[in-house]
């Protein structure tokens, strides 16, 4: 009985908001946005492999400090 309460509900919003909603039309995109996102794709791609490249650094060398099967792994 809740569930069905609430997904009426919802129906009956969602109907209500589409009838009254105009068509959706997507702001333009500056080029300070775009270019902001892009950079900080690059810097989270960046600090990803900078962060990668140090646990291998680490498992490198405590691999030829001991060299053995656990180590290798």
């Amino acid at each position: 009985m809740y569930l069905k309460k609430h997904l009426t509900a919802l129906c009956a919003f969602t109907l209500l908001v589409g009838t009254h909603a105009g068509p959706v039309t997507a702001a333009e995109p500056k080029v300070k946005d775009i270019v902001n996102t892009y950079a900080d794709i690059a810097q989270a791609t960046y600090e990803d492999s900078l962060s990668t490249a140090k646990k291998m650094k680490g498992a490198i060398d405590a691999f030829l400090k001991t060299p053995n099967a656990k180590t290798l792994e």
